[in-house]
């Protein structure tokens, strides 16, 4: 079972250059980025901690490749964002499988993005029959 913790999270608290569990091959964020500027972020970014360090993405790149832009813009100072903070997520199969679970359900993965998912998820050893 998951255990959530929502919580309001800066830029800099996150390891933005761990693009661990980041499966998606394009990230355009053009008409993310002018909806986060009008109305905010909508969808929490998921988030695990990973010790004392920064937070690690699970899901939520493009999200955060937004927030970025708007960054450095001028249009996103330091303001904090809702995230999803998993501390279940100890080990990085259980948070492959996370975000790959996530993605699917909001139907957002290409079929490269799928294929890239697979690829990852076989390099940590996790079978096919799981992924499937």
């Amino acid at each position: 079972m998951a255990t959530n913790q929502l919580e309001q999270v800066k830029l800099h608290h996150i390891d933005l250059a761990d693009e661990t569990f980041r499966y998606r091959a394009d990230i355009d964020v053009g008409d993310l980025a002018t909806s986060i500027h009008d109305h905010g972020l909508q969808t929490p970014v998921v988030l695990r901690s990973k010790g004392k360090g920064p937070y690690q993405v699970i899901s939520g790149f493009r999200r955060l490749a937004a927030i970025q832009r708007l960054h450095e813009q001028g249009h996103w100072t330091d303001q904090a964002f809702p995230a999803i903070i998993r501390t279940d997520l100890t080990d990085d199969i259980e948070a492959a499988k996370s975000s790959v679970i996530e993605n699917h359900a909001r139907a957002t993965y290409s079929d490269l993005d799928r294929a890239n998912a697979i690829l990852a998820m076989r390099k940590l050893g996790i079978s096919h029959q799981e992924i499937q």
